[in-house]
């Protein structure tokens, strides 16, 4: 994919999600209104847009955490974490980073987790803290083996198991 070929799925997902923010306000749904915000934000990040980044990724953390919506926070909180270390704040993204890995953890999403520790990890090596990254990258390689062998072991999530 060409740097143009990105731009125009950027642009035409930034139609969607306009879309579904019109949507989601029209029904009321602060709850979808927050998971689409936290897209947008990412996608503004994506876009070097990184004002508007912020702005949709607070607005997202601010109306899930209104409505108690852990996963949409913590999201949003990923969000803000990568929005840091692409422009330029590591320090801002091991706050964030280590928000949202945390609030993943607690809600037993281990990818997601991985993920904001692999985020961390990249805000400690740009701070030249090597061996708090080496720690973060080892945990979200843990965590990332973790739902295969869920798998293979015939192990069910929790929140997924049944009678």
């Amino acid at each position: 994919m060409t740097t143009d070929d990105l731009a125009g799925e950027l642009a035409r997902a930034g139609d969607t999600f306009e879309l579904a923010l019109t949507t989601v306000r029209v029904l009321g749904d602060p709850i979808g209104e927050a998971f689409v915000l936290q897209s947008v934000g990412v996608a503004k990040v994506r876009q070097g847009e990184f004002g508007q980044a912020r702005s949709a990724l607070l607005r997202a953390m601010q109306l899930a955490g209104t409505a108690g919506e852990r996963l949409a926070e913590a999201r949003a909180l990923l969000g803000l974490s990568e929005l840091a270390l692409t422009s330029g704040d590591p320090r801002e993204d091991v706050v964030f980073g280590r928000q949202a890995s945390d609030a993943f953890r607690e809600m037993g999403t281990p990818l997601l987790e991985a993920g904001a520790l692999t985020l961390l990890s990249e805000a400690h090596t740009a701070l030249g803290d090597s061996a708090a990254a080496d720690v973060a990258s080892a945990q979200a390689a843990v965590l990332r083996a973790k739902p295969v062998q869920q798998v293979a072991s015939g192990g069910r999530h929790p929140r997924l198991a049944g009678p």
